[in-house]
């Protein structure tokens, strides 16, 4: 799912990487653990800014037996949908302090304060400070919103690749 229309700003970029590990978490659980169709599955959301064109997307990638195939994409796009009314305020909470976490290791090291500064040099934006109160406001309400607009924005990809016979 993508929308090239919501304006980037740090929050959308937080809005998404959250959503995108929702469904990492639920999509695991019962496309791994309970259908058995996959041992790796990738879910994840961001939102950047190429010029002054932006882009907020949630990607999954999902390699999986092929008879798999459309059970595995029912779950994907039902639990997209399930995303836009309901997300278990828990999952939210330990994604959020997972996020705190890694922000706070990351800015022990150089790379973080490389991006830092190209995101102010290219973008005036800083997204440094503020950084944990933008994660600490999201909620279950704001983050299903946020996935209500990116899936009625009506932009989806669907690659379904399959060996040959």
């Amino acid at each position: 799912w993508f929308d090239d229309k919501t304006p980037y700003s740090f929050e959308n970029n937080i809005k998404a990487n959250i959503l995108g590990n929702v469904l990492a978490k639920v999509l695991t659980q019962k496309i791994r653990e309970d259908e058995g169709a996959t041992y790796t599955l990738m879910a994840q959301g961001l939102s950047s800014n190429n010029g002054d064109k932006p882009l907020t997307m949630v990607e999954v990638d999902c390699p999986l037996k092929p008879e798999f195939t459309e059970k595995a994409l029912s779950i994907i796009n039902g639990e997209m949908v399930n995303a836009c009314t309901s997300i278990d305020p828990g999952t939210i909470k330990d994604i959020k302090e997972n996020l705190i976490k890694n922000f706070t290791a990351n800015a022990k090291v150089n790379q973080y304060w490389v991006n830092i500064l190209m995101h102010k040099c290219l973008f005036d934006l800083d997204i440094h400070n503020g950084w944990e109160e933008i994660i600490n406001a999201q909620t279950s309400e704001t983050i299903s919103a946020f996935a209500r607009q990116l899936l009625n924005g009506g932009n989806k990809v669907e690659i379904v690749m399959t060996p040959q016979d």
